[in-house]
């Protein structure tokens, strides 16, 4: 039982990760801006590092945690970074280098509503199966 809290709290403070990486993302491409710097996020990078804080929930956990981490960053990340860029929470760029935007509107999206509501649903179920393994 310990376990199984320890997992939904760890599960929540991946959420609150997830805002906290948008937050920041949203401050750099503003101070970027602020500066002249049209630069984008690196995306890519982030999202490495994202994983390699989401690889120890392998070992310290089980593997249906890890992989719940996820679907989860694209359903908080994406929401938080629009919100704190100051554009609509569901706003699909089309100008972005995000392999994840590229991808959602070659797939005929047109908001990240509905990606982010599926990407949640998913990792909810990856998660209460990481729960039942535990």
């Amino acid at each position: 039982m310990t376990y199984k809290i320890s997992a939904i709290l760890l599960f929540i403070l991946y959420h609150y990760l997830n805002i906290q990486i948008g937050k920041w993302n949203a401050a750099i491409v503003k101070k970027r801006k602020e500066k002249g710097n049209k630069k984008q996020i690196e995306h890519g990078w982030w999202f490495l590092g994202y994983l390699i804080v989401c690889a120890p929930q392998y070992w310290l956990v089980n593997i249906w945690f890890a992989l719940s981490l996820i679907p989860l960053h694209l359903s908080i990340f994406a929401v938080a970074y629009n919100k704190y860029s100051g554009i609509s929470p569901f706003n699909l760029s089309l100008t972005t280098d995000a392999i994840t935007d590229q991808t959602l509107v070659k797939m005929g999206f047109t908001s990240l509503e509905w990606p982010c509501v599926i990407a949640e649903v998913v990792a909810g179920v990856l998660f209460v199966i990481s729960l039942i393994s535990l």
